[in-house]
């Protein structure tokens, strides 16, 4: 009887081995595609749109690493993240990790209004936030990436700056910008960390980060050491958004 559990131990493994070749092989041909032209990002001032510290690299991590290699990305957070009183500390800690994804400092914004608290359950008005995105936005911007209807966890605050974003396209303000929305997925996609690619590599704008990519994009979150409770270890760990993002166009 162990002779037959060994057996088809041995197979199991072989089986993971086969797959986990078959993975590797198909993740560094979809690396080569990160070095085609991108036409709708290239040679383009990026503004990533987020609401808290630590979405850039939770969330946009491949996006924004993908993109420094042939655009000009630039960041506006819309809240310092003061939901337990730390506002100062995160709006360091974003600095940071803006730093490490390569941002310039300059071309990083962090929003510090009342009416625009961290909070999981305000409403935040698509009004407000659209007038400070407006007031934002100046002739560089060519290209908007920002949550989509979702925003990837159900949080209230990433969907209000989604339809803040679909207001201003709607009333035309937005008619010379091109809008991209980051794809958000069910949970068990969300945490199956590069066993996602094969679902994701159909996405017309699909961003894949590099080995060194993901080291850097750890290396960002890492950087909000006030943020680093267990379950966001993990997530580093397994959510593919620090390893996968899928854009979506706004029209």
């Amino acid at each position: 009887m162990w002779f037959f559990e060994l057996s088809n131990l041995s197979a199991l493994l072989l089986l993971v081995a086969i797959l986990s070749c078959l993975l590797t092989i198909f993740y560094c041909g979809q690396l080569n595609y990160q070095r085609v032209e991108r036409p709708e990002f290239e040679n383009k001032h990026v503004l990533v749109i987020t609401s808290h510290p630590d979405d850039e690299c939770m969330f946009f991590s491949p996006t924004i690493l993908n993109l420094q290699r042939f655009s000009t990305v630039h960041l506006l957070c819309l809240s310092t993240g003061n939901y337990y009183g730390q506002g100062d500390t995160r709006k360091k800690e974003l600095m940071s990790s803006c730093a490490i994804l390569g941002i310039t400092s300059s071309y990083v914004t962090v929003i510090d209004h009342r009416f625009l608290p961290d909070d999981p359950n305000a409403d935040w008005d698509p009004k407000l936030i659209g007038r400070i995105i407006t007031d934002h936005i100046n002739n560089k911007i060519q290209v908007v990436v920002t949550f989509d209807s979702y925003g990837v966890s159900g949080h209230k605050n990433h969907i209000a700056v989604f339809k803040a974003v679909k207001r201003l396209m709607n009333e035309e303000i937005f008619e010379d910008l091109k809008v991209y929305v980051l794809k958000s997925t069910g949970i068990l996609r969300k945490y199956i960390s590069l066993l996602d690619l094969p679902f994701s590599v159909y996405s017309r704008y699909f961003f894949l980060s590099s080995p060194n990519d993901i080291i850097l994009g750890q290396s960002a979150m890492f950087a909000h050491r006030s943020q680093l409770l267990w379950f966001r270890k993990l997530y580093i760990l397994f959510s593919r958004f620090m390893l996968i993002n899928t854009l979506e166009k706004l029209s």
